[in-house]
């Protein structure tokens, strides 16, 4: 059997007339190559919720950036306020939550993300897993991506739906050429 290259067509149209047929890649799924484990995380939430089921929002942390120009993941600390490679084309962005809260919208340079992916994960922050049976989540990652961009200011918040009530925002400068 022929392996076969998905590829999507892509139409070239020039000053309102067809001009040619060209194809371009799909793009890789979202997420691809991220590691939780090279994540680095406080011990504890700053609800202070240590184990179990998260509680409220006790952490948002912007924890790595992918790009067309760097392939793999920059993993970023709980301090990072810019990103120390470039990135520039398709611009990924993972940011964990641990707790209960509603996202608001995610941004670069104010603009939507094109696409966007949620994996779910259960445990305590110091040892999130894959849900088992009868576990209750608690933490989301979201992947979010961008293009085409030439780095920028990142932006996300979410507010939590349980006790600690409030709103957490995060921000990252990107760097570009």
């Amino acid at each position: 059997m022929m392996n076969v290259l998905r590829k999507t067509i892509v139409l070239l149209l020039c000053g309102g007339g067809f001009i040619g047929v060209g194809f371009a890649a799909p793009s890789k799924p979202l997420g691809q190559g991220f590691d939780l484990k090279k994540v680095n995380v406080p011990s504890q939430p700053s609800n202070g919720v240590a184990s179990g089921a998260a509680q409220g929002l006790g952490l948002l942390q912007i924890v790595g950036v992918a790009s067309s120009s760097y392939a793999r993941y920059e993993y970023l600390g709980s301090n990072s306020r810019s990103t120390s490679q470039v990135h520039n084309g398709a611009i990924e962005v993972a940011v964990l939550q641990y707790g209960y809260g509603n996202t608001q919208p995610a941004s670069l340079n104010g603009a939507a993300p094109m696409r966007s992916k949620t994996v779910t994960f259960c445990g305590s922050l110091r040892n999130l897993h894959t849900c088992r049976a009868g576990e209750k989540l608690s933490a989301w990652l979201y992947f979010y991506q961008f293009e085409p961009s030439q780095g920028g200011y990142f932006t996300m918040s979410a507010n939590s739906t349980a006790a600690p009530f409030g709103t957490a925002k995060v921000s990252l400068s990107i760097k570009a050429n």
